[in-house]
């Protein structure tokens, strides 16, 4: 198994292990990864709870869940050991709802000694957009104290 691919793997095995986080409850899935293209697609299906008032995702939940597979491009695709978000800016471009699944193909476009930059489409399964997202994240080096 190459390196990025144990990375990728122990990326969600540390973000789904803690019951009843927010992590944990919104059952993400790595369904590929391009090494060539630092890209991993995450599926995530949406559940009744990840709903606003009116039945569509929130937005906050879309925010999550582009920031987890922006997150996931970062620490797959550098050798930091833990890589909070610094910034990140969301276009909500259509509405989802229960029963959908959320494909975000997420890009890790820069790794640096301090700062990784990546970009993240979300889209339903027959490829209409949802989301598009850009983020940056820190390189850090130390695992966080938990």
């Amino acid at each position: 198994m190459s390196r990025a691919k144990q990375r990728a793997a122990q990326f969600i095995a540390l973000r789904t292990r803690a019951e009843g986080t927010i992590n944990a409850m919104v059952e993400m899935e790595l369904v590929r990864m391009d090494e060539q293209t630092r890209t991993m697609t995450l599926k995530f299906p949406l559940r009744g709870w990840e709903m606003n008032p009116v039945g569509r995702t929130h937005g906050g939940i879309l925010c999550t869940l582009l920031d987890m597979a922006m997150g996931g491009a970062a620490y797959t695709y550098s050798e930091a050991a833990f890589t909070p978000t610094i910034q990140m800016s969301v276009n909500f471009v259509k509405g989802s709802e229960t029963g959908d699944e959320l494909w975000i193909d997420a890009v890790c476009d820069h790794s640096g000694s301090r700062m990784i930059m990546t970009r993240a489409t979300a889209r339903l399964k027959d490829g209409e957009v949802v989301a598009t997202a850009v983020g940056s994240y820190a390189n850090n080096k130390r695992m966080a104290e938990s």
